[in-house]
């Protein structure tokens, strides 16, 4: 039976109620954002807030703090992570350890994957799939995606050094957007949400 990984997702656009951050997000450690918070930024905050209520969670937003990785982490037993472009925001949230990242299609090209040990192993991806699924797999697993050596893709498969991933990746207006977790077998329960707060 596949488990299931909970992904929201939405435009960037101005809403008023996210200028007053302060306020939406009570308890927030002020140095969260590391100087002033874009809008894509908060937008994911709010977004993150969606997911775990849909979940039947709350957010403490005191809780929530960054590693010294500079990844979001929240205690407890949902495992969540968050990407964004400057026109699209999308969180997973997941009972495993996990990853997503969006790009813009065709922003990545070869010459960006260089510098990387990759070997694809699978079906031919462009590199915007391919730098998804790179940096969503090394998103779950707490790295980013220049310390990870050693990549093999195997089309929904990508192993980093002994650790191994499940990807799902899929376009969306123009973006790729890659899930990557440590469960085998999973599906992604994906949502547009429509910024109203």
């Amino acid at each position: 039976m596949s488990s299931v990984v909970i992904l929201h997702y939405t435009r960037v656009s101005p809403q008023p109620e996210l200028a007053d951050h302060a306020n939406l997000f009570k308890g927030l450690a002020p140095d969260y954002f590391k100087g002033a918070p874009s809008l894509p930024r908060v937008v994911a905050l709010w977004l993150l807030g969606q997911a775990f209520a849909r979940v039947g969670a709350s957010m403490d937003w005191s809780q929530l703090h960054r590693l010294s990785t500079g990844q979001p982490y929240y205690p407890g037993p949902w495992r969540f992570s968050i990407s964004h472009t400057d026109e699209w925001v999308v969180v997973a949230l997941s009972a495993a350890p996990i990853g997503v990242d969006i790009e813009k299609m065709g922003r990545v090209q070869e010459r960006h994957l260089r510098f990387l040990d990759v070997q694809n192993q699978g079906s031919p991806l462009d590199p915007t799939h391919i730098w998804v699924t790179l940096e969503a797999t090394a998103k779950a697993t707490g790295q980013g995606v220049f310390k990870s050596r050693g990549l093999v893709l195997n089309d929904s498969r990508v192993q980093i050094s002994e650790h191994h991933f499940s990807v799902r990746r899929f376009e969306h207006e123009g973006h790729v957007i890659a899930v990557a977790s440590s469960l085998d077998d999973f599906t992604v329960d994906g949502v547009e949400i429509s910024q109203s707060i």
